[in-house]
């Protein structure tokens, strides 16, 4: 298994549905009959272009790191939020008192195409708990700090994040997820939020993601007709 952000990880990615991009099938259309939005169907077209990618290529580290670093998007944000991601890990090892166990990408074991790398797990009274770490700025901090207290206020504020969570539990067998909200520069500097699972909500995830990959099938096709 390859540690996150890994070059090794960045391949095994290629072409999956993963748990931090699931929640932009989550939203329809603008019209009824439109399943999906426009964001969505941007992504499932990333998706398709992933998976016909040249092998010499995606194979060859120093061609494949040259395409990582020409489509990833890094803002000062996202790299803050990366560094402090092992200092939020460890507070919320020390505050719960259970050992973090770091992990990669998990492949749902039923669901073609889809996978989901947590931030680690836990074990809560034999309860394996996954992780999802945001290290987010002080303004965005305080209102989720003051407004997520647990799925429906979660799911209501960050949509993307709710279903970043249940992707989590679903591909880690996991029984529950733990948000995790971290900010160095606060006296109470960790919120913890325990999200969990929902039937009627993997039922629609895995629903969307069969007609997903069904989409992908077909564009990628017809690129090889």
């Amino acid at each position: 298994m390859f540690a996150q952000g890994t070059i090794g990880w960045h391949r095994q990615r290629l072409g999956c549905i993963t748990g931090s991009k699931v929640g932009l099938l989550m939203k329809s259309g603008r019209s009824k009959t439109e399943m999906f939005s426009e964001a969505a169907k941007t992504y499932i077209y990333q998706l398709a272009a992933e998976r016909c990618m040249n092998e010499k290529i995606v194979n060859d580290d120093d061609l494949f790191t040259i395409y990582l670093e020409e489509t990833s998007v890094s803002t000062k944000a996202m790299r803050w939020g990366t560094e402090q991601e092992a200092n939020a890990r460890n507070l919320y090892a020390k505050i719960t008192k259970k050992d973090v166990i770091e992990t990669g990408l998990m492949r749902h074991t039923e669901i073609k195409n889809f996978a989901s790398s947590s931030d680690g797990f836990s074990y809560d009274d034999g309860e394996k708990i996954s992780l999802e770490i945001k290290c987010f700025q002080q303004d965005k901090f305080m209102k989720m700090r003051h407004i997520v207290k647990d799925n429906a206020t979660l799911l209501a504020q960050e949509p993307c994040i709710f279903y970043q969570c249940m992707a989590h539990i679903m591909c880690n067998k996991a029984d529950a997820a733990d948000f995790v909200l971290y900010n160095p520069f606060q006296k109470h500097p960790i919120h913890i939020v325990r999200i969990t699972p929902d039937n009627d909500v993997f039922e629609a995830m895995a629903e969307r993601i069969k007609v997903a990959n069904e989409m992908i099938d077909e564009i990628v096709k017809n690129v090889q007709l």
